[in-house]
Order: structure tokens, then C-alpha cells, then sequence
């Protein structure tokens, strides 16, 4: 039976229908380069937000992008040619401190905090001025495979509320989500102020940032595998108030490669270390000549400072070998730390008499045997500067 020429209109009709909506964008996208400026196409998303679509080429900006919920920039970064990139830095009549800022409110609840703002395959460059991400009350960001460079600040987390501090229920920002990208800024790279559940892995902050990584008041962040090299102050500032609400704890900084030849720079510095509980600073290569100013970092609060290696001013424990010689009821041990250690464990080799560990100073300590023996006696020893 042929079709009539009715059902072969409606069918017509229909394969027309179905090309347009294939044809038609897809929803929650939006291609930049078909909007005057990047804060158009971010408006052109509406509040649902979406994704934000970016050519290899310059995006210059005049003042600052403003974000609500729910933005990612997606740009594109060909690692076989620097040229082929997507870029964005300020115009030269920028007017503004930061590249991006969120839209904040004071929140009171969790829910009214901004979230779910992404940056991939982007080079974003400021100045000594102008930063990167003003994240007010910025939750879940992520950064991946891109470069914030020669900018103030590379972001910035803060938080904002009415509500008085300590309050019960804290307003909290956090899940600030870093991977595979380069840092520098002139100030801080990454500011984090009353911030939570944050992981930065894996990534590389380029020489003579002012401080790598500062925490206020922050917990549950992990700075892990990162490579920092040369800083003005600080590789990790960690920071307390005192003033009570959210404080600093449960941070894990390990498995990292940091360098400075500057002497009054520190790998790590504490402020208030004493509010501090559950910091695990563990397994660092710290290499050159900047020191650690930990004070106090109590044991008993759950804090841990081992396992690091590479400059002495660095050194957190030290381990060796020692002999008594026969007839002889002491020996000097140099034990390598850049101060006299607080904790010394000493194993003899073989069965011995009592023995104990006498006066020690930033290069030596005593290792005391009870009475002399007939023959040599080795120790193997232990030493820590921090619990």
C-alpha cells in the first residue's frame, strides 16, 4: 500500500522537526565568541548556569567577571604549541581588584553559600594589582590544567556571614579542588579563610610567590604531591584567630618538593600553632635554606612533624650509629639537627649495662653507659626534633 500524500507531508514534516532540534544548541552551553563579553555569556546562561565554551585566543576583560552559581569556563590548552591557548587578562582601562568575583550575600545557612564555579584549559594572567578568583562564600571550585600567573592573588576563599563568632552552626566554604596547574602571585597564591574539605594535588607554584599556601581558620585540606619553588615568606602559613568558631585542624601536608635558597624564608610557619590540633606535616622533601617555625605543634593535640628531608634547617629527625669504646663509659654523638632534639631513642647491639642519654646541644648529645665495658659497644639511635 503507497503512502498518501497526506502521510508523506506529516512525514516530511517530521524529519524536518527532528534536523532542527538536532540543529538546535544544546542546552546549559554557551559558545563566548557569540557574545559581546564574557560576562554576557555568563548572563546568558540564567540561573540554571552551564558551561562557557572558549577559543584558543585573548579574552581581554574591563572589569571583573561576575559569578553567581554554577559556571565552568572551558577553554582550550595545546601543550604542542604555546600559542594555541585560551588567555584571559585585564584590559589596559581594567577597573577592579580581581579578574573574577562572586555575587555574595551574608549567609546564614549553607545553602545560601555560591558553588560549583570550574576553570579548565585556561591561562588567566593579572597583575601586581589585580587577582584572580575572589571566591566570597565560594563553595566547590575547581582548577584543572590551567595557569593563574603574575597576579596578586591566585584565589581567594573568604567567608561572610552576620551571624556572631563562635555560632553553632557554621557557615563554611570549601571544596576548593586543585589539579595539574601553575600558581604565582606576588602575595598569596591560594588564601583560604574559614575554608573546608579542600584537596590540592599535584600541581606546581612557580618561584618567588610571596606564600604558597595560607590557611585561616581552615580544616580538612590536604596539599599533596605539589612542587613549590622559591617564596618571599612562606611555602605553608598556617594561622588561628583565637577567636573560636571554625578553627585550623585536620590538615595533611605531605609528599611535597619545596625549595628556597632565601635564610629568612620558612617552609612552614604556624601562628597560634597552639590552637592547632590534627596537623600531619609528614614525607616533605624541603630543600635549600629556609627554616620551620612550628612552635608549640603539641603532640598531644594529635600533631605530627616527621619524615621530612633535605636542608638541615629543615630536618625534623635523624638517625645513626654510635660506639662506646672499651674501657670508655661515654661518647659525644653529632646528631645533624638543626637544633638539640627533643626525643632520643638509642638501641644497643648486643646486651649491655644500663644506659642513658646525658646533656645535649644543637649539634651533640651524650650517650652514657653505666660501666665501662671490655669491649666496644654500639648503639643505634633515633633522634626528633618534634613529636
Amino acid at each position: 500500500m503507497k503512502p498518501t500524500s497526506s502521510l508523506k507531508h506529516a512525514f516530511a514534516l517530521f524529519l524536518m522537526s527532528a534536523s532542527l532540534c538536532l540543529a538546535a544548541p544544546t542546552s546549559g552551553i554557551v559558545q563566548a565568541d557569540e557574545h559581546p563579553s564574557l560576562q554576557s555569556a555568563v548572563d546568558a546562561l540564567g540561573s540554571r548556569g552551564g558551561v562557557i565554551q572558549l577559543s584558543a585566543k585573548d579574552y581581554r576583560i574591563t572589569e571583573p567577571i561576575r559569578l553567581r552559581n554554577r559556571v565552568v569556563f572551558q577553554g582550550v590548552m595545546d601543550s604542542k604549541g604555546r600559542s594555541a591557548v585560551t588567555k584571559i587578562l585585564p584590559a589596559s582601562d581594567f577597573e577592579g581588584q580581581w579578574l573574577f568575583e562572586t555575587v555574595a550575600q551574608p549567609a546564614s545557612t549553607n545553602p545560601e553559600l555560591n558553588g560549583d564555579f570550574g576553570f579548565y584549559d585556561l591561562v588567566v594572567t593579572g597583575s601586581p594589582e589585580i587577582g584572580g578568583i575572589n571566591a566570597v562564600n565560594g563553595d566547590v571550585i575547581r582548577i584543572e590544567r590551567s595557569r593563574f600567573a603574575y597576579m596578586r592573588t591566585c584565589v581567594n576563599v573568604t567567608q561572610l556571614t552576620n551571624l556572631p563568632r563562635p555560632y553553632p552552626a557554621p557557615i563554611v566554604p570549601g571544596g576548593l579542588f586543585l589539579n595539574a596547574s601553575i600558581f604565582q602571585a606576588t602575595e598569596v597564591c591560594l588564601n583560604l579563610e574559614y575554608a573546608t574539605q579542600n584537596r590540592i594535588i599535584g600541581n606546581w607554584f612557580v618561584s618567588n610567590s610571596g606564600v604558597v599556601l595560607r590557611l585561616l581558620n581552615s580544616n580538612k585540606t590536604w596539599f599533596v604531591a605539589n612542587e613549590v619553588n622559591q617564596f618571599t615568606r612562606a611555602a605553608i602559613l598556617l594561622e588561628d584567630d583565637g577567636g573560636g568558631g571554625n578553627y585550623t585542624h585536620d590538615i595533611v601536608i605531605s609528599l611535597n618538593w619545596m625549595h628556597s635558597t632565601r635564610p629568612d624564608t620558612r617552609f612552614v610557619e604556624t601562628v597560634n600553632g597552639d590552637k592547632m590540633r590534627d596537623i600531619l606535616i609528614s614525607e616533605n622533601i624541603m630543600q635549600g635554606s629556609a627554616g620551620v617555625n612550628l612552635p608549640p605543634m603539641d603532640i598531644s593535640t594529635g600533631n605530627r612533624f616527621s619524615g621530612n628531608t633535605g636542608a638541615v634547617s629543615a630536618r625534623t629527625d635523624t638517625s645513626g650509629t654510635a660506639t662506646v669504646p672499651a674501657g670508655q663509659k661515654v661518647v659525644l654523638v653529632r646528631h645533624g639537627l638543626p637544633k638539640a632534639p627533643r626525643h632520643i631513642t638509642v638501641t644497643p647491639d648486643a646486651e649491655t649495662s644500663a644506659y642513658w642519654i646525658g646533656k645535649r646541644t644543637d649539634d651533640t648529645f651524650e650517650l652514657h653507659c653505666k660501666t665501662p665495658s671490655s669491649q666496644a659497644v654500639s648503639f643505634s639511635w633515633n633522634a626528633r626534633l618534634h613529636p
